[in-house]
């Protein structure tokens, strides 16, 4: 279900907080060690940060609703880059452990 905020001449959608999403990348970023799960970690963090800000910003009212938009615009890249890397790093992962197996 959509929530909807007044704003000036109409209803403008709240923007989504991606706040689960950060938690996965940043709970992934740490059990992917690597270079990537590390990116994928502090990315994560980064976004959580900017979800933080969307929640503040809605609470503000209708002056916070374009802050709350442009926060959760970079919490979604954030997010996006953040499960390429951790995508990466557990492919990494998984190649590594199949050339040792291959090697032992």
């Amino acid at each position: 279900m959509d929530d909807y905020q007044y704003q000036n001449d109409g209803y403008v959608e709240t923007p989504q907080d991606y706040k689960i999403w950060s938690i996965i990348n940043i709970v992934l970023g740490v059990l992917c060690c690597g270079c990537c799960g590390i990116i994928g970690l502090v990315l994560g963090i980064m976004a959580l940060m900017k979800s933080n800000e969307v929640e503040k910003n809605i609470q503000m009212g209708e002056q916070g609703i374009m802050l709350a938009q442009e926060a959760s615009s970079k919490a979604k890249t954030y997010n996006i880059i953040a499960s390429v890397f951790v995508a990466l790093s557990f492919i990494a992962n998984i190649i590594v452990l199949i050339l040792q197996i291959a090697n032992s």
